[in-house]
């Protein structure tokens, strides 16, 4: 049998980075069958909050959602959620190997949006 090294998937409907299935395995964090897809103007209707990673998809998702006017989502940047952090932008593991850092930043900020969302901060 021969063996071909095989690029990982990018992209629309690819799986996650193989670094971060890893990372999931280790907290016991199930991704089966996630896979990437596109912001939708319908995102705008059907969901009340919609968390940019950076500032790019920040001003991606202002631009669209003004362009709906029956949007009922808040659009913010996550790190906002973490007043203790000096960059505004999730840093991005597929350029960066660090999957850890980003998989800690996400654990905190989550639990800080969920504290919000519960009303509790």
């Amino acid at each position: 049998m021969r063996w071909t090294r095989r690029e990982p998937e990018t992209g629309i409907s690819a799986p996650p980075h193989q670094g971060t299935i890893d990372r999931l395995k280790a907290a016991k964090i199930s991704c089966e069958g996630l896979t990437a897809r596109q912001l939708q103007e319908k995102d705008f209707t059907d969901f009340d909050y919609i968390i940019a990673m950076d500032e790019s998809n920040t001003i991606t998702m202002e631009t669209m959602s003004q362009s709906n006017a029956e949007k009922q989502a808040a659009v913010s940047r996550f790190m906002q959620l973490l007043d203790d952090q000096p960059t505004k932008d999730v840093p991005d593991p597929y350029f960066t190997g660090n999957f850890d850092e980003v998989f800690d930043l996400i654990d905190k900020g989550t639990d800080v949006l969920i504290e919000q969302l519960l009303g509790k901060k």
